[in-house]
């Protein structure tokens, strides 16, 4: 079966899914079908490198996983990543860091799609809002 998606004057069909249930969430973490839809939106193809600079419990890296297996997901909360290993396939590398510290000049690190739930109530620095643009 299939539900309409609108997103202002956007309308797709997708189609549904069963989730699973997560082994870890927490009260930040982003709902299963808005994670759908991002990545569903993003047009990822099976070829496509995937990166969630911020990934929490794994949830828009899941939805991910759908279309690609190529995910990489970063996260500065170690109990974050532990609960998203938990979460995702075994195929996802996923690394206890700030995304900022990638060198986008290497080839490895090049990415097709970015899923991005960004953190509330964090701060941050010049600094790295200038690294971040980079990544961008």
């Amino acid at each position: 079966s299939f539900s309409m998606l609108y997103l202002g004057i956007l309308s797709k069909k997708i189609e549904q899914i069963q989730w699973p249930k997560f082994s870890y969430t927490f009260s930040g973490g982003l709902n299963p079908e808005m994670a759908r839809c991002m990545a569903n939106l993003a047009q990822i193809s099976p070829k496509h490198r995937v990166i969630d600079p911020c990934c929490g419990s794994g949830t828009l890296l899941y939805a991910a996983s759908l279309y690609s297996h190529s995910l990489y997901g970063y996260d500065l909360h170690a109990n974050h990543l532990l609960g998203a290993k938990l979460n995702l396939p075994t195929y996802t590398k996923l690394q206890l860091a700030d995304a900022t510290c990638l060198k986008l000049d290497q080839h490895e690190q090049k990415f097709d799609r970015m899923l991005l739930n960004l953190p509330w109530r964090c701060h941050v620095s010049e600094s790295a809002q200038d690294a971040n643009t980079q990544i961008l």
